[in-house]
């Protein structure tokens, strides 16, 4: 499972739990899913950054 942690224009943070992530070319925003159902949607004219953070430790 991944985290999202966006940053937006005015320093706020937020976490959010999700599946995948989409960007819509039409409305300018990043949609997030789990289990297939959106949890969030962010503008983009609000966000400084998007980050994905994946809850999977890597070994090599």
């Amino acid at each position: 499972m991944a985290h999202y942690r966006i940053t937006y224009l005015d320093g706020e943070t937020e976490t959010i739990q999700a599946d995948r992530s989409e960007y819509d070319i039409d409305s300018r925003s990043m949609l997030l899913y789990l289990s297939e159902r959106p949890v969030a949607w962010i503008p983009q004219a609000n966000v400084r950054s998007l980050a994905r953070q994946n809850d999977e430790a890597v070994t090599d």
